[in-house]
């Protein structure tokens, strides 16, 4: 509220009222100056606000993928594991996610003897990762045998380039074992 000690004006975003400066009444004179720094306010505040929005967002996100029944594993161009969701982590038979991250994928879900193919087939996909899908079995670090079945397609920045591939698998196991 305005008073003969301060001054009070509204800063607006799109048309809305989002905040109220507070200024001497000195700068009532300087309408200009007033402006520019409500303008300068305003953009903090929009940014404070949308970093809020994308921290939501992202969390949201984050707990849709680790409640997922489903494995979801993201890897750089070079094949290692950025990042990963908590049934990936729980296939792999490790406890703590650091132990995995920045580990070569085959090296994690890919048995030893099938490993080198798997390493070509990355490398042969190459630039643009098209979307494929795969199956493998691979024997955890628990020491559980489990058969996955992985599509996996890349993420592209801006300019189209790929920067990294996300794999997500179901844990076909026991249909295989049915099966056989």
């Amino acid at each position: 509220v305005a008073s003969p000690r301060r001054s009070t004006t509204t800063i607006e975003r799109n048309g809305r009222p989002i905040a109220v400066l507070v200024h001497d009444p000195a700068l009532d004179d300087e309408p200009e100056l007033v402006d520019f720094i409500a303008a300068g306010a305003g953009l903090s505040l929009q940014n404070v606000r949308l970093q809020a929005e994308l921290r939501s967002q992202f969390l949201m996100l984050e707990t849709v993928a680790n409640t997922a029944p489903s494995l979801l594993v993201v890897v750089d161009t070079q094949g290692r594991i950025l990042n990963q969701n908590r049934a990936t982590l729980d296939a792999s038979g490790v406890d703590d996610e650091e132990l995995i991250r920045g580990r070569y994928f085959w090296d994690v879900f890919i048995d030893a003897e099938e490993r080198a193919a798997m390493v070509q087939q990355f490398h042969d996909a190459a630039p643009d990762f098209a979307p494929a899908p795969y199956e493998n079995t691979f024997t955890n670090a628990r020491g559980e045998q489990l058969v996955i079945e992985w599509r996996s397609a890349p993420i592209t920045d801006a300019s189209g380039q790929v920067t990294s591939i996300v794999a997500g698998g179901i844990d076909i196991t026991e249909r295989k074992q049915r099966e056989v």
